[in-house]
Parts: C-alpha cells; sequence; structure tokens
C-alpha cells in the first residue's frame, strides 16, 4: 500500500505543479470553497456508513445491504440539495464563480455514497494491496483528466472536476471488485450501522469543518489570490504529509479494531504513531529550509507569496500529523461520542482564534492553525489517557525521534543552502543537496540514536521489498510461490 500511494502521490504532486503554471492563485482560492464538499462526502459516508461495517466483530449481508441503502440514498439526496442551495448560500458570501464551482462539485457526494460500502468490504478483509493498487488507477485517471482540462482554460473547473474524475473512477472500480451490493434496509441491522455511524459520522463532519474553516473564514474575509496563496502553503505542508502517514492511520482502524487485548492495542498504536512522526517530521523540517527555492522555481514566480506560509504551515502538519492518529483509535474502541465533543470543541476554538487572527494578515492565521493543531494534539492524547488507557507520557516517547531527527536535517539543510548558494549554483541543484544530506543525517541520527524507531522503519522498508520482488519477479525468475 505505501509503494502504491507514493506512486500515486508523486503523480499528483506532479500534476499540481502542472496545474499551479495554468491556474491562477485567485482561482485557487475560489476552487477551495468548493472542494469542501469533497471532503464532507467523503466524511459523511465513510464514517457514517462504511466504518460501522469495519468496526464490528461479525456482519451479515443485511448489515451490507442497510449500509449501502442508507449511504445511497442519502448522498444522493445531499448532492441535490447542495446543488440548488449553493446560488442562495455560497453566492452571497464568497461570491457567484465560487457558487458554480460548488454546484459542479454536487455529485461528489454520490461518488463517495456508492463507493463507500465496497471500500468498507475491502478494509474489513484487510486487502490493502488490492485497494491501494485501485486507488492508485483512480488517482492517476483524475489528475491527467484535471492537468488535460486545466490546459483547455478551465482553471478552477479544472480541479474540481479532476477530483470527480478521480472519485468517479474509484467508485467504478471499487464496485467492479466486490460487485454491486444489494439496497434494503433491515430495521434491526439499520439501527446498528446508524448506532455507530451518525455519532461517527457528526464527528466526521466536525472533523471536515475542523480542516475547512480556515478555507471558508479566508475566502469570506482576504482577496481570492491570498487564499490561493494559503491552499498551495497547505496543501504542501499539511496536505501531502497527511497523504502519507493516511496510509498507516486506514491500516490501523481495522486492525485496531481487532486487536484482542487492550496491551496489544496499546503497543500497536505506538509503533504505528511513531512510524509516522518519524518519516514526516524531517520532510517538513527539510520543506521549511528549502521552501524560498522550490516554490518559485516549481511552481512559477507568481507564487512566491506562498513561500511563508508554507514554512510556518510546516510546524502545523507536524502537530496534524499527531493530532489525526487519535481518530483511529478512539473509533476502533468504541468511543465515537467523545470524537464527536472533541472534534466540535476544538472546532470553535479554531474558529474563534482565527476570527481573531484574519486582520493581521497571512502570516497570523498560518501561526494560529499551527497553535490549534498543536494544542489539540496534547489534548488529544490527554483523553486517550483516561479514556482509551494509553499513557499521555507516551506522546514523549512518539515525538521525541522524529523532533531530533527532523533538528538535525534542518540544521543540514541550512548549511547546505546556505554554502552551497555562495557558489552560485542551480536553486534546485542547492535544494536537492539539501535534501538528500538532511535525510542523510536525520537517518544516522536514527540508526544510531532510537534504535526503536529505526527498528519499526527498517521493518516496513523489509516487509515492502519482499513484497514488491513477489509481485514484481526479475525476467526468467519464476515467482515465488506463497502458500
Amino acid at each position: 500500500m505505501s509503494v502504491a500511494r507514493g506512486c500515486a502521490e508523486l503523480l499528483a504532486f506532479l500534476s499540481s505543479l502542472a496545474m499551479a503554471r495554468f491556474v491562477s492563485p485567485a482561482e485557487y482560492g475560489r476552487a477551495a470553497v468548493a472542494l469542501i464538499v469533497g471532503g464532507i462526502a467523503v466524511g459523511l459516508s465513510a464514517e457514517g456508513f462504511g466504518n460501522p461495517l469495519v468496526q464490528r466483530k461479525e456482519i451479515s449481508n443485511a448489515h451490507i445491504a442497510s449500509a449501502m441503502f442508507w449511504s445511497v440514498s442519502s448522498t444522493a439526496i445531499l448532492a441535490i440539495a447542495t446543488f440548488l442551495v449553493a446560488p442562495l448560500v455560497v453566492s452571497p458570501i464568497f461570491g457567484p464563480q465560487a457558487s458554480e464551482l460548488t454546484q459542479v462539485a454536487a455529485p461528489l457526494f454520490i461518488a463517495s455514497g456508492v463507493s463507500v460500502v465496497p471500500l468498507a468490504i475491502m478494509q474489513r478483509a484487510l486487502a490493502f494491496r488490492r485497494l491501494a493498487l485501485l486507488e492508485m488507477s483512480a488517482l492517476t485517471v483524475g489528475s491527467c483528466a484535471g492537468v488535460g482540462l486545466a490546459l483547455l482554460g478551465l482553471e478552477g473547473k479544472a480541479l474540481v472536476l479532476g477530483l470527480l474524475t478521480t472519485r468517479g473512477v474509484a467508485a467504478f472500480l471499487f464496485l467492479h471488485e466486490t460487485g454491486w451490493p444489494s439496497m434494503r434496509p433491515h430495521r434491526h441491522e439499520s439501527f446498528e450501522i446508524l448506532a455507530f455511524g451518525v455519532p461517527a459520522a457528526t464527528a466526521s463532519m466536525l472533523s471536515v469543518a475542523l480542516r475547512n474553516v480556515d478555507y471558508a473564514l479566508l475566502a469570506a474575509r482576504m482577496p481570492a489570490p491570498l487564499v490561493g496563496y494559503y491552499y498551495r502553503g497547505f496543501a504542501w505542508a499539511v496536505g501531502y504529509p497527511g497523504r502519507l502517514t493516511d496510509v498507516l492511520l486506514r491500516v490501523a482502524f481495522p486492525v485496531y479494531s481487532r486487536a484482542e487485548a487492550d496491551g496489544a492495542l496499546t503497543a500497536l498504536r505506538g509503533r504505528i504513531v511513531r512510524a509516522g512522526v518519524t518519516v514526516v517530521f524531517p520532510l517538513l523540517a527539510l520543506l521549511a529550509v528549502t521552501a524560498p527555492t522550490i516554490i518559485p522555481t516549481l511552481l512559477g514566480a507568481r507564487w512566491q507569496p506562498a513561500v511563508v506560509p508554507t514554512q510556518i504551515l510546516s510546524c502545523a502538519g507536524m502537530a496534524a500529523t499527531v493530532l489525526y492518529t487519535a481518530t483511529p483509535l478512539w473509533l476502533a474502541a468504541g468511543k465515537p461520542r467523545m470524537l464527536t465533543l472533541f472534534n466540535a470543541s476544538l472546532l470553535a476554538a479554531f474558529a474563534g482564534s482565527l476570527l481573531v487572527a484574519t486582520p493581521y494578515g497571512l502570516a497570523a492565521v498560518c501561526w494560529t492553525v499551527a497553535a490549534v493543531y498543536a494544542l489539540g494534539a496534547v489534548v488529544s492524547y490527554a483523553l486517550s489517557d483516561r479514556y482509551v488507557g494509553v499513557p499521555w507520557t507516551s506522546l514523549f516517547h512518539d515525538v521525541t525521534p522524529g523532533v531530533v531527527a527532523a533538528a538535525g536535517a534542518w540544521a543540514m539543510a541550512a548549511a547546505v543552502v546556505a554554502v552551497f548558494s555562495r557558489a552560485h549554483l542551480p536553486d534546485l541543484g542547492v535544494a536537492t543537496a539539501a535534501w538528500l544530506l538532511g535525510g542523510a543525517v536525520s537517518g544516522l541520527i536514527l540508526r544510531f540514536g532510537f534504535a526503536e524507531a529505526w527498528t519499526d522503519i527498517t521493518a516496513i522498508t523489509r516487509g515492502v521489498v519482499p513484497s514488491l520482488r513477489e509481485r514484481f519477479p526479475r525476467w526468467g525468475q519464476p515467482a515465488r510461490e506463497t502458500p
């Protein structure tokens, strides 16, 4: 799954570079409002009707049929409502262009609604390799479609239609893989699905609001180009690292749900969180150092104002990596209501802080985002200590390897940039050297300073490499048989 996701995200990153050349920052800012629909669609359907199927120890065909019925019917209603209400709600606040893009995004509800049950079936079976390949295929088609539409001059619509293509192709592939489940609401099974799904979906909606309230408030209170710069900085510093750790977290939820004892759950949680933090923190440190070079070079000079937001939001990306590890843990432990209350409280604090920060400029907004995410991460550990049995002191054990490795990577990269820049070397050459040497330093720190974290990272690598050898044997060498 890591390899497939890595290839897919590399393709998505390259397509985003192309999109940045053809889509203006202002159009990115308007599209950010419309793309909130995508987050709502996934959160509602996956948490409300997919995760209950994954979390339950046993399910029947009636559970699957009930989940499929409620997922498709509710998302279809939401798609129609979004299309009709957008001109009345979005247009007065964000403008008619944002309203039109929101209407274009409305079918995202339907695409998510029909795919969530097949997705849950594959997750429940731990079929992560097959799932990752299907998602990579969908993302490939969607990325190519988005770039093609941007070349035709559709700008903001290209962003929305690219995402819609990705979700639509994924829905088709998931249904082809598992078959179309029957759709029938069974009373008892519907109650069991909704009893877990409603609070989980509520928590997810609050999480979606937490991830997007910044876009909404900025779009209402700042010029569209500033929103575009923030959107790009957030995508690089929080979005892309979040997709890397999403691999671990998506594996974590079904595995947590099947842990036979609390001790096994705690041990699994620690290793999964530590692995994600150890990988992401050094990458974000390197991004913060090299952002002044790579952003204008790769995206174009007009994106220069996105450099400082990207550097500040690198801190937010580190905090978000820790914050979002609580979600699969609490859901697997059967605590969706606690997750709902936590997300609601964090959302209120986030929105209030942003309202105070927006008059002081984009940098103040970025520091506010980082501070609120960091506070949320600390509070999530305190709640896990009280209600799930994970000691809050494990926070220090989880993040220390990543923090120290990130500090070493940052120091080396900063030194490389300072020295090599004086030699008037090409910007990309300096950035590449900074990443290579900074990454090497972080690896050495982990190897000789944090044996436990290093063992987990190398264990993942050893698990991936034999899998690749079995999947893609050398020419003339038969694949190893798997019993």
